[in-house]
Protein backbone atom coordinates (compact mmCIF):
# COMPACT_ATOMS: atom_id res chain seq x y z
CA UNK A 1 0.00 0.00 0.00
CA UNK A 2 1.29 3.37 -0.79
CA UNK A 3 0.47 6.81 -2.16
CA UNK A 4 0.45 7.38 -6.11
CA UNK A 5 0.61 10.09 -8.48
CA UNK A 6 -2.15 8.10 -10.58
CA UNK A 7 -4.34 11.31 -11.12
CA UNK A 8 -7.68 9.07 -10.31
CA UNK A 9 -6.87 7.04 -7.20
CA UNK A 10 -5.21 8.23 -4.08
CA UNK A 11 -2.96 4.59 -3.20
CA UNK A 12 -2.44 1.73 -4.16
CA UNK A 13 -2.72 -1.68 -2.80
CA UNK A 14 -0.94 -4.73 -4.19
CA UNK A 15 -1.68 -7.85 -2.56
CA UNK A 16 -0.05 -9.65 -5.81
CA UNK A 17 3.21 -9.21 -8.16
CA UNK A 18 3.24 -10.19 -12.03
CA UNK A 19 1.42 -10.44 -14.85
CA UNK A 20 1.81 -10.99 -18.80
CA UNK A 21 0.75 -9.57 -22.28
CA UNK A 22 -2.90 -10.42 -23.13
CA UNK A 23 -3.18 -7.50 -26.00
CA UNK A 24 -1.59 -4.74 -27.36
CA UNK A 25 -2.33 -2.47 -24.61
CA UNK A 26 0.40 -4.12 -22.83
CA UNK A 27 3.07 -3.37 -25.38
CA UNK A 28 4.59 -0.57 -23.22
CA UNK A 29 3.85 -2.47 -20.11
CA UNK A 30 4.92 0.59 -16.89
CA UNK A 31 4.64 -2.00 -14.17
CA UNK A 32 7.22 -4.56 -15.75
CA UNK A 33 9.52 -1.56 -16.35
CA UNK A 34 8.90 -0.56 -13.14
CA UNK A 35 9.42 -4.07 -11.98
CA UNK A 36 12.69 -4.43 -13.60
CA UNK A 37 14.26 -2.19 -11.27
CA UNK A 38 13.62 -4.63 -8.50
CA UNK A 39 13.95 -7.95 -10.17
CA UNK A 40 17.19 -8.84 -8.80
CA UNK A 41 17.94 -11.63 -5.78
CA UNK A 42 16.18 -11.05 -2.61
CA UNK A 43 13.90 -7.51 -3.97
CA UNK A 44 10.38 -7.45 -4.56
CA UNK A 45 10.00 -8.73 -8.17
CA UNK A 46 12.84 -11.59 -7.92
CA UNK A 47 13.01 -13.27 -11.30
CA UNK A 48 9.27 -11.41 -12.20
CA UNK A 49 10.46 -9.08 -14.91
CA UNK A 50 13.36 -8.46 -17.22
CA UNK A 51 14.86 -6.60 -19.94
CA UNK A 52 14.57 -7.81 -23.64
CA UNK A 53 17.18 -6.74 -26.22
CA UNK A 54 15.24 -5.28 -29.60
CA UNK A 55 16.52 -5.83 -32.92
CA UNK A 56 16.49 -2.64 -34.14
CA UNK A 57 18.87 -1.55 -30.67
CA UNK A 58 17.59 -0.72 -27.09
CA UNK A 59 15.61 -3.24 -24.94
CA UNK A 60 12.19 -3.35 -23.74
CA UNK A 61 10.77 -4.67 -20.17
CA UNK A 62 8.51 -7.86 -20.38
CA UNK A 63 6.94 -10.37 -18.02
CA UNK A 64 9.25 -13.50 -17.42
CA UNK A 65 6.88 -16.94 -17.52
CA UNK A 66 7.58 -17.16 -13.39
CA UNK A 67 3.92 -17.33 -11.97
CA UNK A 68 2.32 -14.37 -9.89
CA UNK A 69 3.51 -13.70 -6.12
CA UNK A 70 0.80 -13.79 -4.37
CA UNK A 71 0.96 -11.16 -0.78
CA UNK A 72 -2.09 -12.25 1.29
CA UNK A 73 -0.39 -10.22 4.27
CA UNK A 74 -0.70 -7.10 2.64
CA UNK A 75 -4.86 -7.38 2.64
CA UNK A 76 -3.91 -6.93 6.90
CA UNK A 77 -3.86 -3.55 5.95
CA UNK A 78 -7.02 -3.18 4.81
CA UNK A 79 -8.79 -3.82 8.16
CA UNK A 80 -7.32 -0.63 9.55
CA UNK A 81 -8.48 1.83 7.12
CA UNK A 82 -10.88 4.10 8.46
CA UNK A 83 -11.32 7.38 6.41
CA UNK A 84 -12.67 7.56 2.55
CA UNK A 85 -9.67 7.27 0.19
CA UNK A 86 -9.91 5.85 -3.58
CA UNK A 87 -7.55 2.83 -3.53
CA UNK A 88 -6.27 0.88 -6.97
CA UNK A 89 -5.85 -2.88 -6.06
CA UNK A 90 -2.92 -4.46 -7.76
CA UNK A 91 -1.66 -1.50 -10.08
CA UNK A 92 1.82 -4.57 -10.61
CA UNK A 93 -0.25 -7.20 -11.59
CA UNK A 94 -3.96 -8.11 -12.83
CA UNK A 95 -6.39 -9.17 -10.16
CA UNK A 96 -7.99 -11.96 -12.04
CA UNK A 97 -5.20 -13.20 -13.58
CA UNK A 98 -5.04 -17.11 -14.28
CA UNK A 99 -2.79 -17.80 -12.04
CA UNK A 100 -4.34 -16.22 -9.53
CA UNK A 101 -7.36 -18.87 -7.93
CA UNK A 102 -10.91 -17.66 -6.95
CA UNK A 103 -9.93 -18.75 -3.44
CA UNK A 104 -7.54 -16.09 -3.02
CA UNK A 105 -10.13 -13.30 -4.89
CA UNK A 106 -12.93 -14.37 -2.56
CA UNK A 107 -10.80 -13.75 0.17
CA UNK A 108 -9.91 -10.22 -1.27
CA UNK A 109 -13.59 -9.78 -1.61
CA UNK A 110 -14.18 -10.15 1.91
CA UNK A 111 -11.57 -8.04 3.12
CA UNK A 112 -12.80 -5.15 0.71
CA UNK A 113 -16.31 -5.48 1.91
CA UNK A 114 -15.08 -5.13 5.50
CA UNK A 115 -13.50 -1.65 5.04
CA UNK A 116 -17.35 -0.05 3.69
CA UNK A 117 -15.15 3.63 3.72
CA UNK A 118 -13.04 3.49 1.11
CA UNK A 119 -13.72 3.02 -2.63
CA UNK A 120 -11.87 -0.44 -4.14
CA UNK A 121 -11.09 0.23 -7.58
CA UNK A 122 -10.42 -3.00 -9.97
CA UNK A 123 -8.75 -2.77 -13.35
CA UNK A 124 -8.52 -5.57 -15.32
CA UNK A 125 -8.01 -6.69 -18.94
CA UNK A 126 -9.12 -10.21 -18.20
CA UNK A 127 -12.82 -9.23 -18.25
CA UNK A 128 -14.12 -12.58 -18.78
CA UNK A 129 -12.30 -14.34 -15.79
CA UNK A 130 -14.04 -11.44 -13.83
CA UNK A 131 -17.23 -12.72 -15.09
CA UNK A 132 -16.36 -16.05 -14.23
CA UNK A 133 -15.33 -15.19 -10.62
CA UNK A 134 -18.94 -14.25 -10.13
CA UNK A 135 -20.39 -17.29 -11.80
CA UNK A 136 -18.01 -18.79 -9.35
CA UNK A 137 -19.35 -17.02 -6.27
CA UNK A 138 -23.15 -17.83 -7.42
CA UNK A 139 -21.97 -21.40 -7.59
CA UNK A 140 -20.61 -21.85 -4.13
CA UNK A 141 -23.45 -20.46 -2.00
CA UNK A 142 -23.07 -16.34 -3.11
CA UNK A 143 -21.34 -13.78 -0.83
CA UNK A 144 -20.89 -15.83 2.09
CA UNK A 145 -18.09 -17.66 0.14
CA UNK A 146 -15.84 -14.85 0.03
CA UNK A 147 -15.78 -15.04 3.85
CA UNK A 148 -15.40 -18.74 4.02
CA UNK A 149 -12.26 -18.41 1.73
CA UNK A 150 -10.95 -15.61 3.89
CA UNK A 151 -11.61 -17.02 6.82
CA UNK A 152 -9.51 -20.06 5.94
CA UNK A 153 -6.67 -17.95 4.57
CA UNK A 154 -6.60 -16.27 8.11
CA UNK A 155 -6.37 -19.96 9.35
CA UNK A 156 -3.81 -20.82 6.93
CA UNK A 157 -1.33 -17.82 7.46
CA UNK A 158 -1.84 -17.80 11.30
CA UNK A 159 -0.54 -21.65 11.55
CA UNK A 160 2.24 -20.65 9.01
CA UNK A 161 3.73 -17.47 10.08
CA UNK A 162 5.50 -16.53 13.07
CA UNK A 163 4.47 -15.23 16.27
CA UNK A 164 3.69 -11.64 15.53
CA UNK A 165 1.79 -12.42 12.22
CA UNK A 166 0.21 -15.01 13.31
CA UNK A 167 -1.42 -12.88 15.94
CA UNK A 168 -2.71 -10.18 13.19
CA UNK A 169 -4.09 -12.95 10.95
CA UNK A 170 -6.17 -14.20 14.27
CA UNK A 171 -7.04 -10.83 14.80
CA UNK A 172 -8.05 -9.78 10.93
CA UNK A 173 -10.77 -13.08 11.33
CA UNK A 174 -12.21 -12.17 14.45
CA UNK A 175 -12.79 -9.03 12.71
CA UNK A 176 -13.55 -10.19 9.58
CA UNK A 177 -16.71 -12.24 11.02
CA UNK A 178 -17.99 -9.28 13.06
CA UNK A 179 -18.01 -6.72 10.17
CA UNK A 180 -19.22 -9.16 7.13
CA UNK A 181 -22.21 -9.56 9.63
CA UNK A 182 -22.86 -6.05 9.47
CA UNK A 183 -21.94 -5.50 6.10
CA UNK A 184 -24.55 -8.28 4.89
CA UNK A 185 -27.22 -6.96 7.12
CA UNK A 186 -26.98 -3.91 5.51
CA UNK A 187 -27.40 -5.10 2.30
CA UNK A 188 -30.28 -7.27 3.13
CA UNK A 189 -32.10 -4.01 4.53
CA UNK A 190 -31.21 -1.54 2.06
CA UNK A 191 -31.15 -3.65 -1.06
CA UNK A 192 -31.93 -7.15 -0.68
CA UNK A 193 -29.11 -9.56 -0.03
CA UNK A 194 -29.21 -10.93 -3.67
CA UNK A 195 -27.82 -7.60 -4.55
CA UNK A 196 -24.55 -7.99 -2.45
CA UNK A 197 -22.93 -9.26 -5.08
CA UNK A 198 -22.41 -5.70 -5.99
CA UNK A 199 -20.42 -4.09 -3.25
CA UNK A 200 -21.10 -0.63 -2.25
CA UNK A 201 -17.48 0.31 -2.25
CA UNK A 202 -15.66 -1.87 -5.02
CA UNK A 203 -15.90 -0.20 -8.49
CA UNK A 204 -15.12 -3.07 -11.51
CA UNK A 205 -13.14 -1.43 -14.35
CA UNK A 206 -11.64 -2.75 -17.92
CA UNK A 207 -8.96 -1.72 -20.00
CA UNK A 208 -9.51 -1.48 -23.67
CA UNK A 209 -7.61 0.41 -25.81
CA UNK A 210 -8.68 0.21 -29.16
CA UNK A 211 -12.31 -0.92 -30.16
CA UNK A 212 -11.70 -4.42 -30.55
CA UNK A 213 -11.11 -4.55 -26.92
CA UNK A 214 -13.77 -2.47 -26.20
CA UNK A 215 -16.36 -4.71 -27.80
CA UNK A 216 -14.90 -7.63 -26.41
CA UNK A 217 -14.04 -6.36 -22.62
CA UNK A 218 -17.51 -4.48 -21.96
CA UNK A 219 -19.48 -7.23 -22.90
CA UNK A 220 -18.47 -9.00 -20.01
CA UNK A 221 -18.04 -6.08 -17.65
CA UNK A 222 -21.65 -5.32 -17.99
CA UNK A 223 -22.16 -8.74 -16.95
CA UNK A 224 -20.67 -8.81 -13.52
CA UNK A 225 -22.51 -6.61 -10.31
CA UNK A 226 -21.07 -3.34 -9.77
CA UNK A 227 -22.09 0.12 -8.59
CA UNK A 228 -19.90 1.40 -10.71
CA UNK A 229 -18.57 -0.04 -14.41
CA UNK A 230 -16.19 1.89 -15.91
CA UNK A 231 -13.16 1.36 -18.79
CA UNK A 232 -9.62 2.66 -18.84
CA UNK A 233 -9.22 3.89 -22.45
CA UNK A 234 -5.19 4.03 -21.23
CA UNK A 235 -3.15 4.18 -23.67
CA UNK A 236 -5.85 5.03 -25.60
CA UNK A 237 -4.53 3.78 -29.11
CA UNK A 238 -7.42 4.64 -31.67
CA UNK A 239 -10.79 5.51 -32.06
CA UNK A 240 -13.86 3.69 -29.87
CA UNK A 241 -17.74 3.61 -30.54
CA UNK A 242 -18.46 3.47 -26.85
CA UNK A 243 -22.10 2.12 -27.87
CA UNK A 244 -23.44 4.31 -25.15
CA UNK A 245 -27.31 3.25 -24.83
CA UNK A 246 -27.44 0.48 -27.64
CA UNK A 247 -26.28 -2.30 -25.31
CA UNK A 248 -28.68 -5.14 -24.77
CA UNK A 249 -28.90 -8.77 -23.49
CA UNK A 250 -30.31 -11.42 -26.22
CA UNK A 251 -31.63 -14.20 -24.09
CA UNK A 252 -31.89 -17.03 -26.52
CA UNK A 253 -31.00 -18.11 -29.49
CA UNK A 254 -32.61 -16.04 -32.96
CA UNK A 255 -31.90 -16.08 -36.28
CA UNK A 256 -28.47 -18.09 -36.14
CA UNK A 257 -27.41 -15.50 -33.22
CA UNK A 258 -26.37 -17.39 -29.97
CA UNK A 259 -27.26 -15.89 -26.48
CA UNK A 260 -24.77 -13.02 -25.11
CA UNK A 261 -24.37 -9.05 -24.97
CA UNK A 262 -23.77 -7.46 -28.05
CA UNK A 263 -23.73 -3.51 -29.03
CA UNK A 264 -26.22 -3.07 -30.96
CA UNK A 265 -27.43 -0.96 -33.96
CA UNK A 266 -30.86 1.29 -34.39
CA UNK A 267 -33.17 0.21 -37.24
CA UNK A 268 -36.14 1.66 -36.84
CA UNK A 269 -38.42 -0.31 -34.12
CA UNK A 270 -35.42 -3.22 -34.13
CA UNK A 271 -32.04 -3.40 -33.65
CA UNK A 272 -29.56 -4.89 -35.43
CA UNK A 273 -27.32 -7.55 -33.90
CA UNK A 274 -23.46 -8.30 -35.55
CA UNK A 275 -21.63 -11.20 -33.45
CA UNK A 276 -18.15 -10.70 -34.17
CA UNK A 277 -18.82 -14.24 -36.19
CA UNK A 278 -20.57 -13.42 -39.32
CA UNK A 279 -23.82 -13.84 -37.79
CA UNK A 280 -26.33 -10.64 -38.29
CA UNK A 281 -29.53 -10.37 -37.34
CA UNK A 282 -32.67 -8.12 -36.59
CA UNK A 283 -34.03 -8.59 -33.22
CA UNK A 284 -37.71 -6.73 -32.58
CA UNK A 285 -38.53 -5.46 -28.76
CA UNK A 286 -39.29 -8.28 -27.40
CA UNK A 287 -36.59 -10.27 -28.49
CA UNK A 288 -33.88 -8.45 -26.16
CA UNK A 289 -33.45 -6.62 -23.13
CA UNK A 290 -31.43 -2.92 -22.52
CA UNK A 291 -28.14 -3.48 -20.38
CA UNK A 292 -26.65 -0.57 -18.34
CA UNK A 293 -24.41 1.63 -19.89
CA UNK A 294 -20.69 2.23 -18.22
CA UNK A 295 -20.69 4.88 -15.82
CA UNK A 296 -16.97 6.24 -16.37
CA UNK A 297 -14.68 6.64 -18.84
CA UNK A 298 -10.60 6.96 -18.06
CA UNK A 299 -8.94 8.04 -21.10
CA UNK A 300 -5.50 8.76 -21.42
CA UNK A 301 -2.03 8.79 -24.06
CA UNK A 302 0.77 6.38 -23.86
CA UNK A 303 3.98 7.58 -21.85
CA UNK A 304 7.15 6.80 -21.92
CA UNK A 305 10.29 5.17 -24.07
CA UNK A 306 8.88 4.41 -27.37
CA UNK A 307 5.08 5.63 -26.31
CA UNK A 308 2.38 5.07 -29.34
CA UNK A 309 0.59 8.36 -30.85
CA UNK A 310 -2.66 9.76 -29.07
CA UNK A 311 -4.61 11.83 -31.64
CA UNK A 312 -6.49 13.95 -29.49
CA UNK A 313 -9.50 13.82 -32.00
CA UNK A 314 -10.24 10.14 -30.74
CA UNK A 315 -10.68 11.37 -27.35
CA UNK A 316 -12.61 14.83 -28.27
CA UNK A 317 -15.23 12.74 -29.94
CA UNK A 318 -15.03 9.82 -26.54
CA UNK A 319 -15.99 12.98 -24.94
CA UNK A 320 -18.86 14.36 -27.21
CA UNK A 321 -20.42 10.72 -27.31
CA UNK A 322 -20.52 10.83 -23.38
CA UNK A 323 -21.94 14.88 -23.39
CA UNK A 324 -24.75 13.46 -26.15
CA UNK A 325 -25.85 10.65 -24.25
CA UNK A 326 -25.46 12.27 -21.25
CA UNK A 327 -27.72 15.33 -22.47
CA UNK A 328 -29.97 12.34 -23.96
CA UNK A 329 -31.02 10.53 -20.43
CA UNK A 330 -31.10 14.48 -19.46
CA UNK A 331 -28.37 14.46 -16.62
CA UNK A 332 -27.21 17.75 -15.38
CA UNK A 333 -23.80 17.15 -16.39
CA UNK A 334 -21.42 14.15 -15.72
CA UNK A 335 -23.61 11.37 -14.21
CA UNK A 336 -24.64 8.79 -16.08
CA UNK A 337 -21.09 8.37 -17.26
CA UNK A 338 -18.76 10.29 -16.07
CA UNK A 339 -15.26 10.98 -18.87
CA UNK A 340 -12.14 11.51 -16.71
CA UNK A 341 -8.97 12.69 -19.42
CA UNK A 342 -6.31 11.57 -17.18
CA UNK A 343 -2.97 12.27 -20.01
CA UNK A 344 -2.42 13.44 -23.22
CA UNK A 345 0.77 11.27 -23.45
CA UNK A 346 3.72 11.54 -24.56
CA UNK A 347 2.91 11.13 -28.31
CA UNK A 348 -0.08 13.29 -28.80
CA UNK A 349 -1.05 14.90 -32.03
CA UNK A 350 -3.67 17.45 -32.27
CA UNK A 351 -2.75 19.49 -35.69
CA UNK A 352 -5.91 21.63 -34.87
CA UNK A 353 -4.05 23.64 -31.95
CA UNK A 354 -0.63 22.40 -33.09
CA UNK A 355 0.50 20.03 -30.58
CA UNK A 356 3.47 17.57 -31.47
CA UNK A 357 4.28 14.72 -28.37
CA UNK A 358 5.74 16.90 -25.79
CA UNK A 359 5.63 20.02 -27.81
CA UNK A 360 3.51 22.89 -29.11
CA UNK A 361 4.36 23.92 -32.52
CA UNK A 362 3.52 27.75 -33.48
CA UNK A 363 2.66 27.14 -36.48
CA UNK A 364 1.96 23.34 -38.39
CA UNK A 365 1.04 24.38 -41.47
CA UNK A 366 4.31 26.63 -42.08
CA UNK A 367 6.15 23.42 -40.98
CA UNK A 368 7.86 25.26 -38.31
CA UNK A 369 9.68 23.11 -35.88
CA UNK A 370 8.80 22.84 -32.37
CA UNK A 371 9.03 25.46 -29.92
CA UNK A 372 7.36 25.13 -26.87
CA UNK A 373 8.01 21.73 -25.00
CA UNK A 374 5.15 20.77 -22.38
CA UNK A 375 6.49 20.78 -18.80
CA UNK A 376 4.78 17.59 -17.26
CA UNK A 377 6.57 14.80 -19.84
CA UNK A 378 3.31 12.73 -19.78
CA UNK A 379 1.07 15.02 -20.82
CA UNK A 380 -1.04 15.47 -17.30
CA UNK A 381 -0.87 18.42 -16.86
CA UNK A 382 -4.51 20.20 -17.40
CA UNK A 383 -3.07 23.39 -17.61
CA UNK A 384 -0.68 22.24 -20.28
CA UNK A 385 -4.44 20.79 -22.11
CA UNK A 386 -5.81 22.21 -25.66
CA UNK A 387 -8.83 24.74 -24.00
CA UNK A 388 -11.67 22.64 -24.67
CA UNK A 389 -9.89 19.49 -23.12
CA UNK A 390 -10.07 21.03 -19.88
CA UNK A 391 -12.27 20.15 -17.37
CA UNK A 392 -13.16 16.43 -17.64
CA UNK A 393 -12.15 14.94 -14.79
CA UNK A 394 -14.78 13.70 -13.09
CA UNK A 395 -15.89 10.33 -10.83
CA UNK A 396 -18.84 8.37 -10.75
CA UNK A 397 -21.90 8.46 -8.84
CA UNK A 398 -22.18 4.80 -8.02
CA UNK A 399 -25.86 4.01 -8.76
CA UNK A 400 -26.78 3.02 -5.28
CA UNK A 401 -26.89 6.12 -4.80
CA UNK A 402 -28.65 7.73 -8.17
CA UNK A 403 -32.12 7.20 -9.88
CA UNK A 404 -32.83 4.57 -12.05
CA UNK A 405 -31.47 4.88 -15.12
CA UNK A 406 -34.08 5.82 -17.81
CA UNK A 407 -35.91 3.19 -19.85
CA UNK A 408 -34.36 2.71 -23.07
CA UNK A 409 -36.29 2.60 -26.16
CA UNK A 410 -35.13 1.39 -30.04
CA UNK A 411 -36.34 4.76 -31.17
CA UNK A 412 -34.93 7.34 -28.48
CA UNK A 413 -32.09 6.83 -27.73
CA UNK A 414 -30.59 4.67 -30.12
CA UNK A 415 -31.37 6.03 -32.95
CA UNK A 416 -29.61 9.19 -31.78
CA UNK A 417 -26.51 8.15 -29.85
CA UNK A 418 -24.61 6.60 -33.38
CA UNK A 419 -20.68 7.91 -33.21
CA UNK A 420 -20.22 11.01 -33.69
Amino acid sequence: MGKTAIEWTDEVLNVQRGCDAVSPGCAHCWAAATATRFSAPGEAFAGLAKRKALSGGGSLAVWTDKPVMLLPDKMLDVLSWRKPKRVFVNSVSDTFHADVPFEFIAALWAFMACAPTVTFQIVTKRARRMREFFEWTRAHGGPDTWLLRALELCDRQASESGVEMAHRWRKARETLVVRFKAVTARAELTRGLPNMMALENVWLIVSTENQETYDERVAELLQCPAVVRGISAEPLLGPIDLGLGRWIRQTKPVRGIAPGVYRAEPAGASVLVDDGKGGRAYLEADEFEPMPDIDWAIIGGESGAGCRVNELRWTRDMLAQIETFNIARAVDGPGYCAPFLKQLGGAAVDAENGLAGRFYVVDPGAGRKPTVRLKDGHGGDEDEFPTDLRGHRHFPVPRLYRQPDPPVQAARPMGQLGLL
